[in-house]
């Protein structure tokens, strides 16, 4: 067998180094690609959650606005009713004996309707 000597292993210790890095070079650029689309693609799902997460407090803003006002329509309504039955404002409708009284139908006990 032939020996090629020191200076034939340097050469071929550095071609086969170049030839690694060229293909490790390759894989890292192919790596950096597709880091940075996946970067860009976070940005923008980050930012799309943030808008989404704005745009929905603006509508709980709104819905409680609503509510706010749907529950001082009912306030005003339930003390405007008791107002013209004659009773206090805290008891919407009159006392709860008179709600209940006009809820039951009037029977007599003497009908004899036994069904």
């Amino acid at each position: 067998m032939a020996s090629i000597g020191r200076r034939g292993w340097r050469q071929v210790k550095t071609s086969l180094a170049g030839e690694v890095e060229a293909r490790l070079a390759e894989s890292i650029n192919a790596l950096h690609r597709e880091i940075a689309e996946l970067t860009e693609l976070l940005k923008v799902e980050i930012e799309v959650g943030n808008e989404t997460t704005e745009l929905l407090g603006r509508l709980l803003k709104t819905a409680s606005n609503r509510l706010d006002v749907v529950e001082d329509s009912l306030r005003e309504l339930g003390a405007g009713g008791a107002m013209a039955a004659g009773a206090p404002a805290g008891a919407p409708g009159g006392s709860p004996d008179r709600r209940r009284r006009s809820r039951t139908p009037t029977t007599s006990a003497g009908s004899g309707d036994a069904s």
